[in-house]
């Protein structure tokens, strides 16, 4: 049967029995006859009847011994006008011809392997099929990355996928590494990967790096303890593992020094910087080895950085200077095919590239629509291995970042305020509470301050220009407000605006520092704001105003360190200053006194962000940390200069994978607070990642 299927594929090039899956070549072998007018014409009548005999379904009448067939063979080659199988007397025949037997031995060789090598040739090339499927994630879990972290992977022969999820009613600290093998239908949740931001996988498959927001681990697929190739001050992000055993990875230092790509060893050691940055606002991102190993491509933005000014570029190890591929698209990764992708608002974008020359030959073209977001400073969550597969997180249409104005009591229950869907950042109540201050970024990226009359649920826009800091703050008599911005090249300096819309902006500060409004005082005479420059980290500080509300005197210095120090709020008597400082290692809530006398107190214990006074008792609210949507208050009571917190009691906790909080501020009667949350009905829902199995026929296509 085996032979007969063999030497039919010889002599007429076709696959006998094919078909799509194994089930439809079974049910072909079952019920179905070869197609015999395949054979070719001169084809002798004696093998004719030899594959007949040897294909039949009928084991009884099918031929028994593979022998009997080598002398039909001789036969035929002897007389190939023979009809019938006389297969004793043949062999007689053939042992009285003059032709030697190892000549006879080498012609049916040489015929068979003709053959072959004829239908092998003359075999049309069909490309292989493309799969397209969706990787399910189980529903207690969701694909949590932030927009401009990748978060999923893929190792290079294409059978394991690595996926950042977020367990349900977990904190930030509960994100972990999903190992999804392509023969498997579930995944592992990895032990020991708990606050996984990104990760990739090691050439041979092996192994897994992955980041989290202040160090870089090393795991085996197979599980077991992870182990810490670097620690940082700053945040990583977009680890690349090359076939030289070094890691190629993202470092940012918000306004310090070292910010850019580095690289190191996948056993750890002291990193090698790559790329520095000229401006502190750029961030060089999503770094991939050039496939033969000599260098990478990243993308050069920030969050500023429009599509068409956004770069891609080259950076050859042996030479320190990058060199620009291309404007107008991010993610740039070069493929064994002799293309370069990337992506360009939600679609992802094909070039041919010289990898001799570093340069495309012809402008690139659409080859997959609704990946990523249309926000360039986004990463492209796209991920190819070298045997062709591609997985993606699918865009949902609309921003990533997308929110709704709720309102959220103390049992952790969302209301919305209204309608409205847009891209909030900032969110803050007026003194009087009949207005809400909010600060709108734009098509992903500039930013506006408006004013929402909340009687009438009617928007405006305060500020002509559309590049306005995201911290804002009203005086007490609700006149004015006070906010950043960056005016013609120029650091983010402090200006008010009059909230009634009556006059332009006036500039308050001039200053070659970065500064940024947090709150002012129940007097309206002193002014909290964090500063910083490159090479430092902000410190929380303070300025003195006068009766008209202008700056009178030199900042005073309310919280300074080699860590971060920002977010100060005034006490609703005035007589004490919360701030965020990551002093202790990670952030914490401490409180100072607004005179200057006493020690700062830390009041969180596990980490603290969104420091917010109730203003009716003696209590301060904070979330546990930047992604968490647990909500904690401490009590506290106070004697002279001394402040006596007590504990912290958690309020509530809220469903992380439908929910994330932005912004926290409580409302006038201290019931319920004003959040900005993205929620299942927002255009950023949880989607499952899609797989598309040989892309690269689609690709060459």
């Amino acid at each position: 049967w085996s032979f007969g299927i063999l030497l039919f594929e010889c002599l007429t090039g076709h696959r006998l029995f094919q078909g799509e899956t194994a089930n439809d070549s079974m049910g072909a072998i079952m019920h179905k006859d070869p197609e015999w007018s395949l054979l070719p014409p001169s084809t002798p009548p004696t093998i004719q009847l030899l594959l007949r005999r040897c294909l039949t379904k009928d084991r009884k009448r099918r031929l028994h011994d593979i022998a009997d067939a080598r002398i039909e063979l001789e036969n035929a080659l002897v007389d190939p006008t023979s009809t019938s199988l006389g297969l004793a007397q043949a062999a007689l025949d053939v042992k009285r011809r003059w032709l030697p037997s190892w000549l006879f031995n080498v012609g049916i060789a040489a015929v068979i392997a003709l053959a072959a090598a004829g239908g092998w040739f003359a075999k049309p090339e069909h490309p292989r099929k493309i799969w397209n499927l969706t990787l399910g994630v189980p529903e207690d879990q969701g694909y949590k990355s932030w927009p401009w972290r990748q978060g999923i992977a893929i190792s290079a022969d294409g059978q394991q996928v690595a996926l950042i999820v977020q367990v349900k009613d977990s904190t930030e600290g509960k994100r972990r590494v999903l190992l999804r093998r392509t023969d498997q239908s579930e995944g592992i949740l990895l032990a020991n990967t708990e606050g996984a931001n990104d990760a990739c996988f090691s050439p041979d498959g092996n192994w897994i790096v992955f980041t989290t927001a202040k160090s870089m681990k090393k795991i085996s697929v197979r599980g077991g303890p992870a182990t810490t190739i670097y620690q940082s001050e700053g945040f990583l992000m977009d680890p690349e593992w090359g076939q030289d055993g070094t890691v190629v990875f993202v470092e940012y230092i918000r306004n310090g020094p070292g910010s850019g790509l580095r690289r190191i060893s996948a056993n750890g050691g002291t990193p090698k910087q790559l790329t520095s940055l000229e401006d502190v606002d750029d961030q060089h991102n999503h770094p991939h080895f050039l496939p033969d190993g000599s260098g990478i491509t990243f993308s050069i933005g920030n969050w500023k950085t429009k599509w068409d000014d956004f770069i891609v570029s080259t950076l050859k190890f042996d030479n320190p200077k990058p060199t620009e591929i291309f404007r107008g698209g991010s993610g740039g990764l070069v493929l064994e095919t002799g293309h370069l992708i990337y992506r360009r608002e939600e679609t992802l974008m094909a070039a041919p590239f010289d990898l001799s020359r570093m340069e495309t030959t012809a402008p690139g073209v659409p080859v997959l629509e609704g990946v990523g977001s249309k926000r360039s400073n986004t990463a492209t969550r796209v991920a190819i291995s070298s045997s062709g597969t591609l997985v993606y997180l699918p865009s949902t249409g609309g921003n990533l970042s997308e929110r709704s104005l709720m309102w959220l009591d103390h049992e952790g229950a969302l209301t919305p305020l209204n309608d409205t869907v847009r891209d909030y950042v900032a969110v803050k109540f007026s003194p009087d509470r009949n207005y809400l201050s909010l600060v709108i970024r734009h098509d992903g990226q500039e930013r506006g301050l408006y004013v929402l009359e909340r009687e009438r649920d009617l928007l405006r826009q305060l500020t002509l220009d559309e590049n306005v800091g995201s911290s804002h703050a009203w005086s007490h008599d609700g006149k004015w407000i006070v906010f950043s911005q960056e005016k013609d090249g120029e650091k983010s300096n402090l200006y008010r605006i009059p909230s009634d819309f009556s006059g332009q902006a006036e500039r308050l500060t001039t200053s070659e520092l970065h500064q940024y409004p947090t709150d002012i005082s129940p007097d309206d005479r002193m002014l909290l704001y964090a500063q910083g420059t490159p090479g430092q980290i902000p410190d929380v500080m303070l300025l003195q105003l006068d009766d008209q509300g202008h700056v009178e005197g030199e900042p005073i210095t309310i919280a300074t360190s080699p860590s971060w120090d920002t977010s100060g709020r005034f006490s609703p008597d005035g007589k004490w200053i919360s701030y965020q400082s990551r002093e202790s290692g990670k952030p914490e809530i401490h409180i100072k006194a607004t005179s200057g006398n006493g020690a700062a107190i830390q009041v969180s214990i596990e980490g603290g962000y969104r420091a917010r006074w109730s203003p009716v008792e003696n209590k301060l609210f904070f979330s546990m940390n930047s992604g968490s949507n647990e909500v904690y208050s401490v009590s506290f009571s106070t004697e002279g200069d001394m402040f006596k917190p007590e504990l912290p009691v958690l309020v509530f906790k809220i469903d992380t994978i439908n929910h994330t909080l932005r912004s926290l501020e409580v409302s006038p009667d201290g019931t319920n607070f004003l959040t900005t949350a993205r929620t299942h009905d927002a255009p950023d829902v949880w989607t499952n990642p899609r797989i598309i199995v040989n892309w690269f026929e689609d690709l060459k296509a």
